[in-house]
């Protein structure tokens, strides 16, 4: 547990497993204001409270200057937003766009990593520059045992751009490889290149994430319970200046509430109890 008490971007020690100087919001356990007012020029809602970003670097250069260079992520206590180049999975294959995107909490449904190793350009590379290294050879070896004829010229010009080809392979193979951020939301995902962006920024990144979206979670809960119970008070409170309901009409009004699924079975059951008596 020792190596989880200091933070691993800047060695603050944590709150909560939280460092207080890099998220100093979730650090106290809630939202502040302190970092929202930096992105409403990001935000839809002016009530919209920073919680987590990806890719800082790009995303202060976005805030001054208004360009977008790469791609970032913002987390406010509602929604996700997207900037710049991104990822789609398409067919299989993961597709690459510069778009703008804004997905609400409640919507999303995970992140994690994901390793692109296109091993094939590997091997290909790997084996035009063993054949171009062996004819290269083959051909000096010739020209110095006193070979006479053309095969050494011959073999020395085909090694070279056979070597060539496995460079290219080589390159092709080392752009291509990745490893993706993706965040998974109702209707699709989205993905970053993370290979620029700081370890520890990411794992920040997830974890806010997370955060945000079990609050977000715990507010919708909230507010489903809240009117639930105002829901109920209605029923059980008869309007002033009407006559009172009879128990049999009160129970099936708790009857409907629980086909509706506004009040559990145990509910039903306390107040049928009370109705009864």
């Amino acid at each position: 547990m020792a190596e989880n008490l200091f933070c691993a971007v800047c060695g603050t020690r944590t709150v909560n497993g939280v460092c207080p100087n890099c998220n100093p919001n979730a650090a106290q356990g809630g939202y502040g204001n302190a970092d929202s007012d930096k992105y409403r020029k990001i935000f839809v809602d002016s009530n919209e409270q920073f919680v987590g970003a990806l890719g800082n670097s790009y995303l202060q250069n976005f805030l001054l200057s208004g360009s977008i260079s790469n791609g970032f992520s913002v987390i406010s206590n509602r929604r996700v937003y997207f900037n710049g180049t991104t990822f789609y999975l398409n067919n299989g294959q993961f597709t690459k766009q510069t778009e703008s995107k804004i997905v609400d909490l409640k919507d999303v449904t995970g992140s994690g990593t994901i390793a692109i190793n296109p091993v094939k350009f590997l091997a290909l590379g790997l084996l035009f520059m063993i054949l171009g290294v062996i004819l290269f050879f083959v051909a000096i070896g010739s020209a110095a045992s006193g070979a006479s004829g053309a095969g050494p010229g011959v073999m020395l010009l085909a090694g070279l751009p056979i070597g060539i080809v496995g460079i290219v392979f080589l390159v092709v193979y080392f752009k291509k490889k990745m490893t993706l951020l993706k965040i998974d939301f109702a209707g699709g995902c989205i993905a970053f290149n993370i290979k620029w962006y700081p370890p520890a920024e990411c794992d920040a990144f997830q974890r806010s994430l997370r955060m945000a979206k079990d609050n977000a979670q715990r507010e919708e809960e909230n507010r489903s319970a809240n009117a639930m119970r105002a829901a109920m008070s209605a029923v059980a409170m008869p309007q002033q200046g009407a006559p009172a309901a009879s128990g049999a009409d009160e129970l099936m009004k708790y009857a409907s509430m629980l086909e509706k699924g506004l009040i559990t079975q145990e509910e039903f059951n306390a107040a049928k109890a009370r109705l009864l008596k």
